[in-house]
């Protein structure tokens, strides 16, 4: 695993990463039954952990190995480009605590995950 990376998120994307580029990786269609190991807000303070994380490597060397394993860091990357981390942000502050809401309910939208993410990493840029 890339030892620059020393908090939660990105470890397993990066090392997948390092091995495609020396040996083929074939993908399986194998599901997972997730037992339920964390609660809601459990996982969202570890997805505010990994926004953290992401926007610590946005401005690192790591930067482009980045933007090749996550999605969001792309698209966060071309909010940024666009100048427009500073609005999603200032929108996503007033619909945060609805959205955590949400998120614990029993009923969560994975919209609303998508868009937690987004504006928690660009709250922090």
């Amino acid at each position: 695993f890339n030892e620059q990376i020393s908090t939660y998120g990105f470890e397993d994307g990066f090392f997948g990463y390092e091995i495609s580029q020396h040996t083929p990786i074939t993908y399986i269609d194998n599901p997972l039954i997730h037992a339920g190991v964390r609660n809601n807000q459990d996982y969202l303070a570890k997805t505010d952990e990994l926004c953290a994380t992401l926007v610590k490597l946005y401005f690192s060397d790591q930067k482009e190995t980045l933007l090749k394993v996550s999605k969001l860091a792309r698209h966060v990357h071309y909010l940024h480009r666009l100048h427009l981390c500073g609005l999603v942000a200032y929108c996503f502050k007033p619909h945060k605590t609805r959205m955590v809401q949400n998120l614990c309910s029993p009923t969560p939208r994975l919209r609303n995950l998508d868009l937690y993410k987004l504006g928690t990493a660009c709250s922090l840029l």
